[in-house]
């Protein structure tokens, strides 16, 4: 089903871009934003192994949690390249049955990895609005970036 998905979804979201903010599209990036994502869910599901039961374990010191029946959970993450001051950002959203509901992921302009983290869990919360009708809840591997959008970080003005 991904190999039919990604590419429906990458040319809507150029679609979406033409269309609202007047971004020319062009076929060969956007097969390449769909393989490179076809590439990643291949990428998890290598590294992923099966428990007993059947249900999918990933190899990371903490496991993903399914969030409650009724919620949706959005994972965030940023990887940064000082030397080049660009990042990769992502967010992906999941329900209780670790479905995939809907993945974004861009390569952007960033001045630091704190800038990057956050901009991740604000694309995060962008994938979030007014796409679900159920709770949402937002997931990021960054303490300081969570400690500055709970106001309990007075060090991170920037974020």
């Amino acid at each position: 089903m991904a190999v039919l998905a990604l590419p429906i979804w990458a040319i809507w979201k150029r679609r979406n871009e033409f269309i609202h903010k007047e971004i020319q599209p062009n076929p060969i990036i956007t097969i390449a934003r769909a393989n490179s994502l076809h590439d990643y869910l291949n990428l998890i599901e290598q590294i992923s192994c099966t428990r007993g039961n059947g249900a999918r374990n990933f190899h990371t010191s903490k496991a993903w949690r399914a969030p409650r029946e009724d919620a949706i959970k959005i994972n965030c993450d940023a990887a940064y390249k000082p030397h080049l001051r660009y990042a990769a950002i992502a967010a992906i959203a999941r329900n209780s049955a670790r479905t995939i509901l809907s993945v974004s992921s861009k390569l952007i302009p960033a001045a630091s990895a704190l800038i990057a983290e956050a901009l991740a869990v604000r694309e995060g919360v962008s994938l979030a609005s007014g796409s679900y009708s159920c709770r949402t809840l937002i997931e990021s591997d960054n303490l300081t970036v969570i400690e500055a959008i709970r106001g309990g970080n007075q060090q991170c003005s920037i974020v």
